[in-house]
């Protein structure tokens, strides 16, 4: 299992709205290139209160794979299971199989339908509360 803290140019806070796509940075990710990926998922600390129904696409940056999530409410500070995407390994399956080698980096684009938003705390903001990606994999042979 590797976990990496996510960068974005964004400030203090990560504002996944419909107003512009959020981008989710993880670097240096420790993933050989022959593991198989058997989940992955992101989870963010929430940066204040929200309960306003929102629909989040998730996709890398060859725009193929995405998955749509829903979240439910979020308090301010929570990170937990509210605040975790649901499987994201179709999408970076398919970044990593662009010639991947140890220590690249995983670029995430969030966009929002809907009047609601999403609020979470940047790696500007809390290096320790930055949005994390976890990714689960096996060794194959």
């Amino acid at each position: 299992m590797v976990t990496g803290d996510g960068s974005v140019d964004a400030g203090d806070t990560i504002v996944m709205d419909a107003s512009a796509p959020a981008l989710l940075r993880f670097s240096d990710l420790q993933v050989p290139p022959d593991a198989v990926l058997r989940r992955a998922h992101v989870t963010f600390t929430a940066s204040g209160e929200s309960d306003e129904q929102v629909v989040l696409t998730i996709s890398g940056p060859a725009g193929g794979a995405s998955v749509t999530w829903a979240p439910a409410a979020w308090d301010d500070g929570d990170s937990g299971p509210y605040q975790q995407t649901p499987d994201l390994s179709r999408v970076i399956e398919e970044t990593m199989v662009q010639g991947w080698e140890p220590g690249d980096t995983i670029t995430l684009e969030v966009t929002a339908a809907g009047a609601g938003h999403r609020s979470a705390v940047s790696f500007d903001g809390s290096p320790r509360a930055a949005p994390t990606l976890t990714l689960e994999y096996t060794m194959e042979g």
